[in-house]
């Protein structure tokens, strides 16, 4: 079997996915396609300088290596961060609504006291 030309997508002879070497050069439309990325996440990968891409002499045509797409896809592994149990800090204290109502809150205190200063201040 041919190996596919550099950065073409080429129907293999058993009829499964392409084969790529380490070493091919892919186009940025085949590199997404690989990766199951759109064509921006690519080009800003590139940009961004998290994946190794290379330009052809003129400075239009980018390529990027196969090994380099593969460890860009794979830089980060997916394990779910430690999680840190603190100590709580503080205490809630769930009443019953009975409770809460057994005698004068606080807010009615404050109340009455503004109103025995307004009705002090009027005579």
């Amino acid at each position: 079997m041919a190996r596919p030309r550099l950065g073409i997508v080429t129907e293999p002879v058993d009829g499964g996915q392409p084969t790529y070497g380490p070493d091919d050069l892919l186009t940025v439309a085949v590199a997404a396609e690989i990766a199951n990325r759109c064509v921006r996440t690519i080009r800003r990968a590139y940009r961004r300088g998290a994946l190794i891409a290379h330009q052809d002499g003129n400075g239009r045509t980018i390529r990027i290596r196969y090994a380099d797409l593969r460890v860009w896809m794979m830089a980060k592994p997916a394990v779910p961060e430690p999680v840190s149990v603190e100590r709580p800090v503080g205490e809630i204290r769930h009443r019953k609504r009975a409770e809460r109502r057994a005698g004068p809150s606080e807010n009615l205190r404050l109340l009455n006291a503004a109103r025995q200063r307004r009705n002090v201040q009027r005579v």
